[in-house]
């Protein structure tokens, strides 16, 4: 343990006796330890602010500076844990000792030294040191620990409440609509499929929220599937750029998709999470954007791995770079207050930098507050002998080919089982594969799907895996062992890790998840049926959503007369609140501002005004003290919201 102690320990012998230095100097080194000596007070004090040392022996009595004056001046800087020191005293008085324990000495030893009794007293003063420096650094340690435990859930916890409040908004929309179906209200096949469609889109809007989850969980444990094939990034960049058209006319903003160059045809990639990577950048960049333009420009970057590069640039409201630095991070937004403003889960760019590093990629972002931001996705693009470089106008008429019509499928004479326990997954599934000629029958269990599957002629079965009494699982293993071969595509909720190979290894030929991807069962179908592609006609639009966005109308069937005096005189009502809203902003009547925002929040989207509800909720929520300017630009938000209204035909 000397020994131990001694390589590392580093000390400092003050004694105006230099003859007593020495010796004390020597046999310490012998010890192992690294020794300085001086044989003033004066020169010990000055040479404490430029080394650090373990332990100092310090003579009580000395000329000019003694040692009580060294004392006083090393506990100045040092307490006794951080700085041992033993003091070293010829009279060996009580009075001596006990003035030098109170100035702050941890120990003394009396002259003429013992060194063995000195060596043992270093040794036990360097022992309690090093104990107490290793509790400091698990104190550190554990603080640290502490502090990001605590960010983390504080992080998750904001998480949860943000995504209760995300998933509650597109719930609202399609619990609202669907009872308005259930009671009959939409007496107009066009308002009917408009109020369709919102429920579609709603649905469609909180799968992705649940999806962004499954993701991140997928990519954290290591189990997201990756499938390249070639895919053409022109295609795929156009095809976001058309999706978010309308999100960007509603917001008066331009959406633009160039190609730089000339790029490649087609890569060798993921085309699914490419798409999924886009989309969420864009997504971004439109929603943080009020004003100027949105873009997307494709470029190819030749090297030793080639790479193709989607720059998505907007000019919104931009990012300090602090905020830039966080973003990537699981359930972050750059600025708490944007989450307010502007909603959002904080998944999707964590979600698509780890996408990218699957793909080969990188995303990187550089911004500036108030002007905009550009986020450069590039990815690796496979082997690229003999695939062919087209220019901007190529791309477009590949773009135009590949979107010149809109494609379903036909099945000609085939019979399919649909066993599920839920009567409106049956009802749904039966619903479309009737729809593209295919004739249908059910079966609530598992039992009873056997029974069928082995007593009638069929060209597939579709399987629920979790019903009572004989589950999927169980079904499809009896199917098998009674020597049934038809394809059993398994249906199923279950996302999460490994239950695709569980039901693969109960005999089943497929997977297909849950809500049902129309398109995606058909085409799986298809295969295994011989199903046609055909050329899908007639008009699929459900409804006219090309109204002027300089006016604001109610979304409610005001076609219906009851329902368009019920919007026309409200309002009026809604204007008085808007001129309320505006007189408590400017007196700082805060409760009645709120009491205001809350009333507009739910009575004008109930009535069919919308985009009144997210800003009088940021309103409702607002600091007017702490943050005068934002809440003033609420206030005329909704002003000229309101300035836009226009009452209903009667």
């Amino acid at each position: 343990m000397n020994e131990h102690l001694g390589t590392r320990a580093r000390l400092l012998i003050v004694d105006d006796d230099e003859l007593n230095c020495d010796m004390l100097s020597r046999r310490l080194q012998r010890n192992h330890f690294h020794v300085d000596t001086v044989s003033s007070g004066r020169a010990a004090i000055d040479l404490l602010q430029d080394v650090e040392y373990d332990l100092i022996i310090l003579d009580i009595m000395m000329p000019e500076v003694d040692g009580f004056e060294v004392l006083k001046s090393a506990r100045r800087n040092f307490d006794a844990t951080q700085l041992p020191i033993i003091m070293a005293t010829a009279k060996a008085e009580s009075s001596e000792i006990s003035k030098a324990l109170e100035i702050g000495a941890n120990d003394y030893v009396t002259k003429p030294i013992d060194f063995q009794v000195t060596l043992a007293r270093i040794n036990l003063q360097l022992q309690l040191k090093e104990s107490i420096d290793r509790i400091r650094m698990l104190e550190i340690f554990l603080a640290e620990k502490n502090a990001a435990l605590q960010a983390a859930n504080q992080a998750k916890s904001d998480f949860l409440a943000n995504i209760s409040h995300e998933i509650r908004t597109p719930m609202n929309s399609i619990l609202g609509f669907a009872d308005v179906l259930r009671r009959g209200y939409g007496e107009n096949e066009a308002v009917r499929r408009n109020y369709s469609q919102m429920i579609f889109s709603n649905g469609r809007h909180l799968l992705d929220l649940i999806n962004q989850i499954l993701d991140l969980s997928k990519i954290e444990s290591e189990n997201l599937k990756i499938e390249k094939s070639k895919c053409q990034p022109h295609t795929l960049a156009q095809d976001v750029t058309q999706t978010f058209h309308l999100e960007a006319s509603k917001k008066g903003i331009e959406l633009k998709f160039q190609v730089q160059g000339k790029v490649p045809s087609f890569i060798i990639s993921d085309a699914s999470l490419i798409r999924q990577v886009l989309t969420n950048v864009l997504g971004n960049a439109i929603k943080f954007t009020d004003q100027g333009s949105v873009g997307i420009l494709l470029k190819f970057v030749d090297g030793i791995t080639p790479k193709i590069e989607f720059q998505i640039s907007d000019s919104g409201i931009g990012m300090t770079e602090e905020e830039t630095k966080r973003i990537f991070d699981p359930f972050r937004q750059a600025d708490p207050s944007v989450e307010m403003r502007y909603g959002g889960t904080g998944l999707g760019l964590a979600i698509s930098k780890k996408i990218l590093a699957l793909l080969g990629g990188t995303i990187q972002v550089s911004s500036q507050i108030e002007t905009g931001s550009l986020f450069t996705i590039a990815i690796e693009t496979g082997d690229l002998v003999d695939v062919e470089m087209i220019d901007a106008e190529s791309a477009q008429k590949l773009v135009v080919e590949t979107n010149a019509g809109q494609f379903g499928w036909e099945f000609d004479s085939k019979k399919v089982l649909i066993a599920d326990d839920g009567l409106e997954n049956r009802e749904l599934v039966s619903l479309v594969l009737r729809e593209v000629g295919i004739e249908v029958e059910t079966a609530e269990d598992g039992r009873i799907a056997v029974e069928m599957a082995m007593k009638n002629d069929f060209d597939l079965i579709l399987m629920d895996m979790q019903m009572p009494g004989l589950n999927g699982h169980a079904a499809t293993q009896k199917l098998r062992s009674l020597g049934c071969d038809l394809p059993i595509f398994a249906l199923t909720a279950n996302a999460m890790k490994g239950f695709e190979k569980n039901c693969i290894a109960s005999g089943c030929t497929g997977f297909l998840t849950k809500p049902i991807d129309i398109d995606s069962m058909l085409a799986t179908l298809a295969i295994h049926l011989d199903g046609t592609e055909i050329k899908a006609g007639g008009d699929k639009d459900p409804g006219n959503y090309h109204r002027d966005l300089k006016t604001l109308t109610s979304n409610l069937p005001t076609e219906i007369p009851e329902v368009a005096l019920i919007v026309k005189n409200f309002i009026p009502k809604l204007h008085e609140t808007v001129e309320a809203i505006q007189i408590a902003a400017q007196e700082d009547d805060v409760e009645e501002l709120h009491q205001l925002a809350h009333w507009l929040a739910g009575s004008a989207g109930t009535l069919g005004f919308p985009d009144f509800t997210e800003t009088a909720q940021q309103l409702e929520s607002s600091d007017p003290c702490g943050a005068p300017e934002e809440t003033q630009e609420l206030v005329d938000k909704i002003q000229a919201l309101a300035n836009r209204i226009s009452p209903p035909v009667t």
